[in-house]
């Protein structure tokens, strides 16, 4: 999932095409003013004045920007000369070396410079902090207002705007208009890239999210016949049913969804995390959480793999239980996905079998399952077992069982079976990119750091986060972390602690 920032702090922005350097400014400027502003950075003028167009459309504020001067393909100078475009009140500082002096000066009159500074400025507390107190100070003695989330801009005689207009206000919403007539109209449509042909625009603050999904929203949970221990569902509800609710709510906050494409790489370009699918299409983003879950492990027994969907299926296949009524079932697994499908598709089978490879259900399955299928007449378990081979032309006719302890075979008619014998992450896309553990599992926080050392490449000044990756930035939620409980509630809290640590990371970026 590709996330935007979002943040109520004023803004100090700096830009320096040096990484080094660029960090260390950063670094600096946090030391000191990072409780009260948010410290944004980049590195090329390109990509700053896309950040201020960003942070204009949100109606965030901007105090002071800070440019080096010697920058390729825009130096600092022009860059500012753009910015003032964007933002006409920010305070407006060059980074030189000495023997750039004389250009900071000239730069006074292109783009009404309020100071230039001479790196080094070791020490900050005396060369660098006064400076930008002094500006802070003048820029909120300034005529700034902040302002409402949502802003229309259109042309004061347009039916379709007075429409917008009063639709916002009916409905209560803030916001605030912006004549074409007007210079903030119209930096505000060259931030948004219209040339004001089609009005009104309307523009909302808040989260640009994108969410990948390769064929349905929900992977495993969305394949779970029943899930009973999911906070705020007593009856229990199902994995459909939740992740319908689920997409449906994503919907309604404004994330898009990409169905139906295949993440095939990631890519760190400078500041922006990009994500290439196997179509060669790509989409840049400033933060990504990897929520890609996992797969389920096939069964290598022989003729399991021909008859897979003829018989044998993975997973509970909810579309194929109407066809099991009255009918023998047999279900492969002990752990808790395995005894929800087992309760599922009890109601209306003449028997399900159970067949467990270790000797019962207590090492892998919740309690309460356990309980209900003891109480359930037409489930049964058979411990100590594993399936040697399956039979059939066209579809599953017989199984081959065999007992792990004895060694003996067992021949059985059979037309379903439901395998659910672990799962593994499909993650070797990530590969050159994200460390992961010896299965694949992707390592995140505390996992990356067993000796107290950041891994190797972090550049940061701070360890990763509890669920970043070793590319700052990149986070991981779900049953695709190394050591998750593999359980709904806690991907879900996974995902949703994972965007405050997103907004986190994109406030001190």
């Amino acid at each position: 999932m590709a996330q935007a920032a979002e943040s109520a702090r004023t803004v100090i922005l700096t830009v320096d095409d040096d990484p080094g350097v660029s960090r260390a400014v950063a670094r600096d400027l946090r030391r000191r003013y990072g409780e009260s502003y948010r410290i944004v950075r980049a590195e090329s003028g390109e990509s700053a004045l896309e950040a201020l167009r960003e942070l204009k459309l949100r109606g965030d504020l901007v105090a002071v920007i800070l440019a080096d001067y010697r920058m390729p393909q825009m130096n600092g100078i022009e860059f500012l000369e753009q910015a003032l475009d964007v933002y006409p009140g920010a305070r407006r500082v060059l980074l030189t070396a000495y023997a750039d002096t004389n250009a900071a000066i000239d730069a006074i009159n292109v783009v009404d410079l309020d100071h230039y500074l001479l790196k080094p400025w070791d020490p900050p507390e005396e060369k660098l902090y006064p400076v930008l107190d002094d500006l802070l100070e003048a820029w909120r003695s300034s005529d700034y207002r902040p302002v409402p989330a949502t802003k229309v801009i259109g042309h004061r005689w347009s039916a379709r705007s007075s429409d917008v207009r009063e639709f916002l206000a009916r409905n209560q919403v803030p916001y605030r208009w912006y004549s074409t007539d007007e210079p903030e109209g119209q930096r505000l449509l060259t931030a948004a890239g219209q040339d004001g042909q089609r009005l009104p625009v309307v523009i909302s603050e808040g989260l640009r999210t994108v969410l990948v999904e390769r064929s349905a929203t929900g992977g495993q949970a969305g394949q779970s016949s029943r899930i009973e221990n999911y906070l705020g569902f007593p009856d229990g509800v199902s994995g459909g049913q939740l992740t319908d609710r689920a997409r449906r709510q994503a919907t309604k906050f404004g994330a898009e969804i990409l169905t139906a494409r295949e993440v095939a790489g990631l890519e760190i370009n400078g500041a922006a995390r990009t994500v290439r699918f196997s179509d060669g299409s790509a989409v840049a983003a400033h933060s990504v959480i990897l929520a890609t879950g996992v797969s389920y492990r096939q069964l290598e027994a022989p003729g399991c793999t021909d008859l897979t969907g003829c018989g044998v299926y993975y997973g509970s296949a909810l579309t194929e239980a109407a066809s099991c009524q009255g009918q023998d079932i047999y279900i492969v697994g002990g752990a808790n996905s395995a005894g929800q499908a087992a309760m599922y598709l009890s109601r209306g089978a003449k028997s399900v079998t159970l067949l467990v490879r270790g000797p019962d259900l207590a090492a892998s399955m919740s309690y309460y399952l356990i309980q209900q299928i003891e109480d359930a007449p037409n489930i049964s378990v058979r411990a100590h077992t594993v399936v040697e081979s399956a039979h059939g032309s066209d579809h599953l006719e017989q199984l081959t069982l065999r007992n792990t302890r004895t060694g003996e075979t067992e021949r059985v008619d059979a037309q379903w079976m439901f395998v659910f014998i672990g799962a593994a992450p499909l993650t070797g896309w990530l590969d050159g990119t994200v460390l992961r553990d010896e299965h694949g599992f992707i390592l995140a926080g505390p996992d990356l750091t067993p000796d107290g050392r950041p891994p190797a490449g972090w550049e940061l000044d701070r360890p990763p986060y509890h669920l970043e990756t070793n590319i700052p930035g990149v986070f991981v939620a779900g049953d695709a972390r190394a050591e998750s409980a593999k359980r709904v509630a806690s991907a879900v809290g996974e995902g949703a602690m994972a965007v405050m640590l997103v907004h986190r990371y994109l406030e001190q970026s």
